[in-house]
Order: structure tokens, then sequence, then C-alpha cells
């Protein structure tokens, strides 16, 4: 299951504290995806003559599978160090907990080692056909992009299987209930222009275009 949560030697992240590993502005992003056209992928998604109750049934069940297990592994992809890592270069990050308790961590500039470091994504829920994710704005951007081109791979770029996602930004403080919604709703911007897009600042994209203009 979905279950990546940002922590400090089992001690959870804050939202301002995602906020401070964003890039520019403290401010972090929530995005919600689901997937297209279910109904239409159980009806013609297995090709004629090959329908049967468990294929059906296996194809639900890896869908489902995949949205539930595999975004642990891309979230694990946007991550910091508690340890300066050697030879990337890495922005130092002082956090602060409620305890007074300080700690020091390191935003590297590059990628750490496949299997290093935390991640910056919570995902608040997964499986089934969607999931909603949490964290610093520019990791969740780069977080859905990756996580749509790696499903499309997964689905051998059939073009019946395909996701939807809407994102916004909010500050720290914002109410986490409130952004969902308005993920939510980003997202169904997303499924009344056609489907198979990304939505954020209410302006529907298709994925491609989307990621060119938010190469980081």
């Amino acid at each position: 299951m979905g279950n990546s949560v940002p922590n400090i030697d089992g001690k959870p992240l804050f939202l301002n504290h995602l906020a401070k590993l964003a890039d520019g502005a403290d401010k972090i992003g929530v995005v919600k995806i689901d997937a297209d056209n279910l109904d239409l992928i159980f009806s013609k998604g297995l090709g004629e003559g090959a329908k049967s109750i468990s294929r059906i049934s296996s194809l639900s069940f890896y869908i489902d599978l995949y949205l539930s297990g595999r975004v642990n592994q891309v979230a694990s992809r946007f991550n910091f160090a508690t340890e300066q890592p050697k030879d990337i270069e890495s922005e130092i990050i002082e956090l602060e907990f409620n305890d007074l308790d300080k700690k020091t961590i390191f935003k590297p500039k590059g990628k750490l080692p496949k299997g290093e470091g935390v991640s910056s994504i919570y995902v608040i829920y997964s499986g089934e056909d969607d999931l909603l994710a949490v964290g610093p704005y520019d990791d969740v951007i780069k977080f859905a992009l990756e996580f749509r081109n790696k499903f499309k791979k997964w689905a051998t770029n059939n073009d019946l299987i395909n996701l939807s996602a809407g994102i916004v930004i909010v500050k720290p403080e914002f109410s986490i209930g409130k952004a969902a919604i308005m993920a939510d709703r980003e997202l169904k911007i997303s499924k009344s222009s056609g489907k198979n897009k990304i939505t954020m600042f209410n302006e529907p994209l298709i994925w491609e275009e989307f990621e060119k203009i938010f190469d980081f």
C-alpha cells in the first residue's frame, strides 16, 4: 500500500517542514491523480475474445497494485538526506519541532544514490484507481509527472489506459482538507476537458505540454 511518510528518526515532518524543502517560495503542493475510463479499459482493454471474469479481475488487481504500491517507489526518488551527501552539492536546511528539537537536513541539488535519503512526499492515500499526495510544491509537480510517465510505460503506452491529475499550491498553514478538495476540483477540470490531462491554476494541459512548461 502507499505509505510514504517523510520522517527523521521516526519523527514525522510537519507541512511547514516540507515547505522549507521547496525551491524558492515556501509552499506545498497537493496532487490528486485518477485513472481514466476504467469501464472502457475493462470492456476493450483486453481485446476481443480475451475477456473473462478472471482476466478482468486480474487487470483490476494489477491496476490497484500499481496505484497502491508503485507510488512508494516513485515517491522515494524525491528526497532529502539527514547527513551531508558525498560528492553532491546540497542545501543545508534547519528544521524546528514543537519540542524545540532542531534537525539539520540536506536537500541535494542532484539525485541521491538509489535507496538513500528520506522521501519528501506524503502519500495520504492510494489504491483502486486514485491517489492523493502532499509535499514541497516542486517535488509534487515532478512526482506527478514521473508517476504518470512510469504508469504509461507500465501500461505499454496503451491509448486506452491513462491518468488525469489536479495540483494546487498553497501555504503550509492552509487547511490540508480544503487543499485536497481544491485538488479534486482541478482533477475534475482535467476530466471534463477530455481526460488524460493535468490541471493547475485552473488550466488543463496534456501531460507533454505540462512537462515542457515545468521542466525544472
